[in-house]
């Protein structure tokens, strides 16, 4: 389960494992292959492995569960975030070191 106060979201990176996202309540903008769309409360989004893409949370915020192929770096990367990013807005330098270490790539 993921949750996300408005205009929150990483920037543009990829990643080795594919992530999916269905939205339980709220929005997100999410824009991936040069396209951005808005995700709307039941809305499932998928974006494949080594896709750059980015999301912004909505008005009001959005929970949505977020699902991910290649389950162990993608777990611990955001078991790492749960532990070691805990203020909002979070520390965008931190969120950055821990992606690297878990293999995300910045940018498009």
């Amino acid at each position: 389960m993921q949750h996300g106060p408005e205009g929150s979201g990483p920037p543009l990176h990829a990643h080795d494992w594919d992530e999916s996202f269905y939205v339980i309540d709220g929005s997100v903008e999410i824009t991936y292959d040069g396209i951005t769309s808005v995700a709307t409360k039941g809305s499932f989004v998928h974006v494949p492995a080594g896709t750059v893409h980015s999301f912004r949370c909505g008005p009001g915020g959005v929970e949505m569960l977020s699902i991910t192929s290649h389950t162990s770096q993608a777990a611990n990367l955001f078991t790492t975030i749960d532990r070691e990013v805990t203020a909002m807005p979070p520390d965008v330098s931190k969120l950055v070191e821990i992606g690297i270490r878990y293999g995300a790539r910045l940018g498009a």
